[in-house]
């Protein structure tokens, strides 16, 4: 009997150390990628970096509300301006403040925060 509580308790160590490792990692991950990408959810943000960065896709949205998406860094500038262009945005040249593009769309005025590195480029909505 005694030795059947100690397996229990054995295992129940096991369990709580499983959950506290899973949490931290998950909790780790998510403060990495808010800091990074500005993005709070880890999966979306590490299904996003395999996307572009290891399949090659031309861009990944791995945020939808305010919108961020994840690019290649090749010729980003003009990659970001064919997407909005797609969207039916314009861009406004003159209205640029640093890494700010402005693009306008039927009175309606969106700021995307362009940013680009050697890996990828993120493009982030701004509100």
């Amino acid at each position: 009997m005694e030795s059947r509580c100690k397996l229990i308790i054995k295992k129940r160590k096991k369990v709580i150390c499983f959950i506290t490792i899973s949490i931290a990692f998950v909790l780790i991950s998510s403060i990495a990628s808010y800091i990074k990408l500005g993005v709070l959810n880890p999966f979306s943000s590490g299904y996003g970096t395999i996307r572009t960065c290891i399949l090659n896709k031309p861009y990944t949205v791995i945020q939808k509300n305010p919108q961020v998406i994840m690019a290649q860094p090749d010729d980003a500038q003009n990659s970001l301006l064919s997407y909005m262009n797609s969207c039916g945005y314009t861009h406004a040249e003159d209205e640029r403040l640093g890494s700010i593009l402005l693009f306008e769309k039927d009175g309606e005025e969106v700021r995307v925060d362009f940013s680009v590195n050697r890996y990828y480029s993120l493009w982030a909505w701004i509100d």
